[in-house]
């Protein structure tokens, strides 16, 4: 009797890699992240404001890097605390885009 015929097939969305409905933001961690209450996040949010994306937060991170590493070359330490210093920061760097990149 199972002819097929009563069988309903829904359209398959292609494989973009996106959802179709958008991901809700995390409001406690946005609040954590940008130093405001949740209450605060939920306004601006309803507001029409949009958190940075994954790319423009990488794009901060560079920009903050080469800041450091200007600054650093710029102090009159020695070569030896200049180097350490600038370690230090690719450290710190690299831990922080492996966070922007898992999120």
């Amino acid at each position: 009797m199972a002819d097929g015929y009563n069988i309903v097939k829904r359209p398959v969305p292609p494989l973009t890699g996106k959802s179709l409905v958008p991901a809700k933001p995390n409001i406690s961690a946005l609040a954590r992240q940008h130093g405001v209450s949740r209450q605060t996040i939920r306004r601006r949010l309803a507001n029409g404001w949009q958190p940075p994306s994954g790319q423009q937060k990488q794009q901060q991170l560079n920009q903050l890097f080469v800041d450091m590493a200007s600054e650093i070359l710029r102090t009159p330490f020695g070569v030896d605390e200049r180097a350490a210093l600038l370690e230090r920061a690719a450290i710190a760097f690299t831990r922080a885009s492996k966070r922007v990149t898992h999120e």
